[in-house]
């Protein structure tokens, strides 16, 4: 979407590097994740031949931290481009995102494939020393690798303040070349939104729209749900999960939680699309987001336009969302919770 939206500059071709999985049983996903992509950046329009787009099959797909596949990404990307006879002296800004898309310009730029003229913008979607669900060694290459991306790049757009102090304190230096710019809704769930402003829902359901992984926290969403399932059974509360599926064993063990507690629950094992998300957004009486740190969280504006509030670590300078909806407390519609402790959580949504 960010690709489709520099379309609009007349002057400028796209040329598109993105992962995929490689096919096999489980790679459905990936392959439709692969196809909407293209679909996005190729959309039925008269610049059509100003995109390029070049997929690059990777053994380990859906993550982007250290135990991503970026050494292949970033091979794959310079065979691709050396393959397919591209001019990559006629490329004069390349847009990475995350750590990982700069690895790939580093290394391009090793081989000789780039000219000293072409510019980096280093667009950090998350900033992985942060994670608090990181090793000190995962922290350690995070920082090392971050602080490099910085230190090329002629600018860095973080999604939200906090996000440019962390930055800005790896390589004080360079800290007039970060910028903030917060993502805006998407297209087609804004659209979604002011399609159904007329339709009334009964609401219904306790809603968290998170990846079932560490670092997004979702197990003391769990735990707390656990705690108050007797409470929000007599409400006749139904309890909503949705977010792919990135560690299975994590994936699991929350599973066994809300088996064991005998919970009224379901989960979606994937991402919903803009209508179904607006569908399940505008019947939730609250959205909970457990990340302890999110450079934005897009789910929490995502419900506010449903009409949903969210309920957020008590850190919340630490979610990048909150330079658009701060904690009530402060003027916003969100609401806090020490999302370390279930406890403290199970309060929150009672």
């Amino acid at each position: 979407f960010v690709a489709r939206s520099m379309l609009s500059r007349n002057s400028t071709s796209l040329l598109v590097v993105c992962g995929s999985k490689k096919v096999g049983p489980s790679s459905g996903l990936a392959q439709r994740c692969d196809r909407e992509v293209f679909e996005a950046i190729s959309p039925k329009r008269k610049d059509q031949s100003s995109v390029k787009g070049i997929s690059i099959p990777l053994p380990v797909w859906g993550k982007l931290d250290k135990s991503s596949s970026y050494e292949e990404f970033a091979a794959g990307a310079c065979d691709k481009l050396v393959e397919e006879t591209i001019k990559v002296e006629k490329i004069d800004t390349f847009l990475c995102v995350d750590w990982s898309g700069c690895y790939v310009f580093h290394r391009m730029k090793d081989l000789g494939l780039i000219v000293d003229e072409a510019r980096m913008i280093y667009f950090p979607f998350c900033v992985f020393h942060a994670l608090y669900s990181a090793s000190s060694d995962e922290i350690g290459f995070y920082k090392a690798e971050e602080t490099r991306s910085i230190e090329t790049a002629a600018k860095v757009i973080a999604l939200c303040e906090s996000d440019q102090e962390k930055l800005s304190k790896l390589s004080s230096k360079h800290r007039a070349k970060i910028e903030v710019l917060p993502p805006p809704l998407r297209e087609d769930f804004r659209n979604a939104v002011l399609g159904n402003l007329e339709v009334k829902r009964p609401r219904k359901y306790i809603t968290c729209c998170l990846r079932f992984t560490p670092s997004k926290n979702v197990k003391v969403f769990c735990e707390a749900i656990s705690l108050i399932h007797e409470e929000l059974r007599a409400r006749d509360i139904h309890v909503m999960m949705c977010g792919s599926v990135i560690d299975e064993t994590y994936a699991t063990e929350c599973r066994n939680i809300m088996e064991e507690s005998n919970t009224r629950y379901d989960i979606v094992k994937d991402f919903l699309d803009a209508n179904g998300l607006q569908e399940l957004l505008s019947q939730s009486l609250v959205n909970i987001h457990t990340a302890p740190y999110e450079a934005y969280g897009m789910t929490i504006v995502e419900a506010a336009a449903c009409g949903s509030p969210s309920i957020i670590h008590e850190q919340w300078r630490d979610i990048g969302a909150t330079i658009l909806l701060p904690p009530a407390s402060n003027g916003g519609s969100c609401f806090l919770a020490n999302m370390l402790d279930a406890k403290d959580l199970a309060r929150a949504i009672l």
